[in-house]
């Protein structure tokens, strides 16, 4: 099966949009805004969808030897935004 040679980074790249998604609906989910619980559980749906592709993007990317330079630097940044995100909105969440 022979995948496309940019779906590694494809993947990388969406989780970008992902963190800031899920950083907005967790502060809205917060006491702080709306405080719905509802948008807390979409939030962590969320964050636990963005986290998984990490492992299915670096998988991908060994298995079919489609390892980048681009997906090299972009891959660590996107998992620090999407942690980071994590932990500044709980951070402000108190």
């Amino acid at each position: 099966m022979a995948i496309p040679r940019q779906l590694p980074n494809a993947i990388t790249i969406a989780r970008i949009p992902l963190a800031v998604v899920f950083f907005v609906l967790l502060l809205l989910g917060g006491t702080n805004g709306l405080a719905q619980p509802v948008l807390r559980w979409v939030a962590a749906g969320l964050f636990i969808l963005a986290i998984s592709t990490d492992w299915v993007d670096g998988y991908l990317a060994r298995k079919y030897d489609l390892v980048s330079d681009f997906g090299k630097l972009w891959d660590p940044i996107a998992d620090k935004l999407l942690t980071g995100a994590g932990f500044i909105g709980l951070a402000i969440l108190g």
